[in-house]
């Protein structure tokens, strides 16, 4: 039913329907126009001309300024009119139903994986892999066949069959006993979930068990690391085994920059006896324990600006991040905790930190902080790298904290050095750095060929003339060229011993320093020389070398020679044999 009341369509309405009609449908189109300064949509993404063809304005959408660095969510568009509009995100489908397909940000494409439910990386046997019950992750064709516990482990639709395997060291009665420093090798082949912990993740589904014995004397601290190369690990300390209560330790597994976990726990001061230590992991890789019997410590205690330890420039300092908390909301914190230590400057000077893994495992993150650690803003510089550094500059007098963290447990040697302050470099900072032009100022620059003057050249007279170049810049210059108003001059004679190091200046590259050539020009006095150190004159083939009259040939062998300047200058290039016959010209006219 149409509407009773009458509506305004507005002053604009003629003036659209007349360009939509005029426009043809492109929506690129825009008012009339006589040159590009006229154009411009207000839309970023557009690039704005004056099509001169036709008279109109031209808005050509550019996709590539609206891409926003995600891949996922597609490609974005350049809408004429409307600017930057997200595009299709991509469509991994790959209309198979026994795969779950996923886009992966980090990788920027596409995976397609069959369904594994348990995440045992076993694929449901329905769906082309091998598990016969994915609900379970210690059931599949990837595991071992267990004796005695009345399933099928392997999915190969027999139960406890000849060749099953029996569990090592898979319950507390069967613990590995641990004496001394060295390697042991654990193996979660066959082993099951006996026990848990706090820092173990809900894929940990196996489980064996180790005893840490400390012979009877003096108390000691005992360092395990556990690596594998699969998987997952984790390692946790009990005062008693089997009990979730007595727990002391518990250390979750870190992935290694070369691949594999790495779980790392340090006992301290543990008297004479055995204690329990739980290796957990998932799949049937071996467990590497790396086990050190080490004196007594206590754990550090610098985990704040408050408790920070102080540290002596020059001085290297041996530490182990290994349990320490953290306290620090650092830009560029490592996955652990942070140790603190304090630096104080009588006066002002800059602060380079330095750190390096001692065992190779990790990578060390550093921070420099102000006074108040609590606040983010006062944090002055980080850096998390195989060799890591970090450094402010030009800091006044008084108290700074390091913050020394890793990816991964590690030892790790840290050196503070202070150095005279420095100033800072004009474009350090994006405030101070040189303003680049807009996209379309680069647009259209591209689309318009730079034009560049060459030398004109003129037969039998030489003139000098060099294109505009930023100052101090030395380059050969082309004879024959003219000199134009506002460009660098410089005065070359025939033997092209000048060139240009400045609107007004002229370096010689004569044979000596007291040499003087004489070309068609004017003469021209060379700064900061004596008055004998001269470039022009009023004759175009005469060269006078007072410094070589008692050897003529001096300046033909150095000009044969390469042309190299004893001063370390250079000649310009140039056919050396039409050289030789004008400067023999020259000095048989003297």
């Amino acid at each position: 039913m149409p509407s009773p009341f009458k509506e305004d369509a507005g002053a604009d309405a003629g003036a659209d329907a007349a360009g939509d009609a005029s426009d043809g449908g492109d929506p690129t189109l825009g008012p009339p126009c006589k040159d590009d300064p006229q154009c411009d949509d207000g839309i970023e993404c557009t690039f704005d001309e004056c099509d001169e063809a036709i008279g109109r304005c031209r808005f050509t959408p550019d996709d590539t300024l609206c891409q926003d660095e995600v891949f996922c969510d597609g490609l974005e568009v350049c809408e004429p009119k409307l600017g930057c509009r997200e595009g299709t995100a991509v469509a991994c489908d790959d209309n198979s139903t026994r795969t779950i397909d996923t886009c992966v940000e980090a990788t920027k494409s596409c995976i397609n994986e069959p369904r594994d439910v348990d995440g045992d990386g076993d694929p449901d046997w329905s769906c082309g892999g091998g598990d016969c019950n994915d609900t379970d992750p210690a059931v599949s064709s990837k595991q071992l066949e267990i004796c005695g516990n009345g399933r099928d482990d392997d999915c190969d639709n027999a139960v406890d069959e000849a060749g099953c395997s029996a569990p090592k060291h898979d319950k507390c009665a069967d613990a590995l006993k641990i004496e001394k420093s060295g390697q042991y090798v654990m193996s979660l082949g066959a082993a099951a979930s006996d026990y848990g912990a706090s820092c173990a993740p809900a894929g940990l589904h196996q489980d064996v068990v180790a005893a840490i014995v400390v012979p009877a004397g003096a108390p000691q601290d005992v360092d395990v690391i556990a690596t594998v190369s699969g998987g997952e690990v984790a390692l946790a300390a009990l005062g008693q085994c089997g009990v979730a209560g007595s727990e002391t330790a518990c250390a979750k597994g870190y992935s290694l920059d070369k691949g594999g976990m790495l779980a790392r726990v340090r006992l301290r001061s543990l008297g004479p006896g055995a204690y329990p230590l739980y290796v957990m992991g998932s799949g049937v890789s071996d467990v590497t324990l790396k086990v050190s019997y080490m004196p007594p410590s206590e754990k550090p205690v610098n985990e704040t600006c408050g408790t920070a330890e102080p540290v002596v420039p020059g001085v290297s300092v041996k530490t182990s991040v290994i349990d320490a908390k953290e306290d620090l909301s650092s830009v560029c914190s490592g996955t652990l905790g942070e140790l603190v230590y304090e630096v104080t400057l009588a006066a002002e000077q800059d602060v380079h930190v330095w750190a390096t893994s001692l065992d190779g495992a990790g990578r060390p993150a550093l921070a420099i902080w102000k006074a108040d650690c609590s606040d983010p803003k006062q944090e002055l510089g980080c850096n998390v790298a195989t060799a890591g550094h970090v450094f402010a500059r030009a800091l006044p007098a008084g108290k700074y904290y390091v913050a020394v963290s890793a990816t991964v447990p590690t030892d790790l040697d840290v050196l503070v050095e202070v150095l005279p302050p420095t100033a800072e470099p004009a474009d350090e900072t994006c405030a101070s750095g040189a303003v680049p032009r807009s996209q379309q100022e680069h647009r259209r620059a591209a689309r318009r060929p730079h034009r560049r003057r060459e030398p004109r050249l003129h037969r039998g007279r030489r003139r000098c003339g060099v294109h505009p170049e930023p100052p101090g810049l030395e380059r050969p210059l082309a004879r024959g060229s003219h000199l134009r108003r506002g460009q660098r001059r410089s005065v070359a004679a025939e033997a092209g011993l000048c060139c240009a190091v400045g609107p007004d200046r002229v370096r010689s590259f004569g044979a000596d320093a007291g040499a003087r050539a004489r070309t068609q020009g004017r003469r021209r006095q060379l700064p900061g020389g004596d008055g004998n150190r001269q470039c022009g004159s009023d004759h175009p083939h005469r060269l006078h070398a007072p410094g070589h009259a008692a050897d003529p040939g001096a300046v033909l062998r150095h000009l044969r020679d390469g042309g190299e300047d004893p001063a370390g200058g250079r000649v310009f290039p140039g056919q050396h044999r039409q050289r030789q016959r004008r400067l023999r010209r020259g000095l048989r006219s003297r």
